[in-house]
């Protein structure tokens, strides 16, 4: 049965190219990590989610663009996130009770900023 087809093309920055080999290497070793695979899945509906897609109505390619640039970025914040939780934590692991009461001071001054809001 033969099956409609349509081309799509869209304008993207220079860089698409570069960033979907990046985004498919990664893609290769998230896939190998089941919570790592299913953190990637968690932000690309988050990101969809936040998407407005009145922005993209009645145009595909825009449509197509976002979808796209979207699933690339949801990747590359995983993989990223990945790459650098065992920095957080190491750091984590070495901070002293000097950097926690900067911390709770920290967030003691910005506290009553939020409740104004």
């Amino acid at each position: 049965m033969p099956v409609a087809e349509r081309t799509y093309s869209f304008k993207a920055r220079a860089s698409l190219v570069e960033d979907l080999h990046n985004a498919r290497q990664a893609l290769v070793e998230i896939q190998k990590d089941e919570e790592a695979y299913e953190e990637l899945v968690h932000e690309f509906a988050r990101r969809l989610a936040l998407w407005k897609h009145e922005d993209d109505e009645g145009n595909q390619s825009a449509l197509m663009r976002s979808v796209f640039l979207s699933f690339i970025a949801a990747v590359e914040k995983t993989h990223d996130d990945r790459r650098y939780a065992s920095e957080y934590e190491a750091l984590a692991r070495e901070r002293t009770p000097e950097d926690d009461e900067f911390v709770r001071a920290a967030v003691s001054s910005v506290s009553g900023l939020w409740q104004d809001e």
